[in-house]
């Protein structure tokens, strides 16, 4: 399920900046993304928000997740 390639990818915001950040994991299926992205907000508690980005047509997937404020 974690690869580097594949059609979804999940970009966070860690901090105050707002800056969305992600790394090299492509998921294949927007909800192996989101549960990704669940998982890594429970595990990593400065985690504000997530998304699920679409990588082949370049936009969020369902909007953003707030998580903490």
């Amino acid at each position: 399920m974690n690869k580097t390639e594949g059609r979804y990818k999940v970009e966070v915001i860690a901090d105050n900046s707002g800056e969305w950040c992600g790394n090299a994991l492509r998921f294949d299926s927007y909800a192996d993304a989101a549960v990704y992205g669940q998982h890594l907000a429970w595990r990593w508690t400065l985690v504000r928000k997530f998304r699920v980005f679409d990588t082949e047509t370049n936009e969020v997937v369902e909007g953003e997740v707030e998580v903490r404020s």
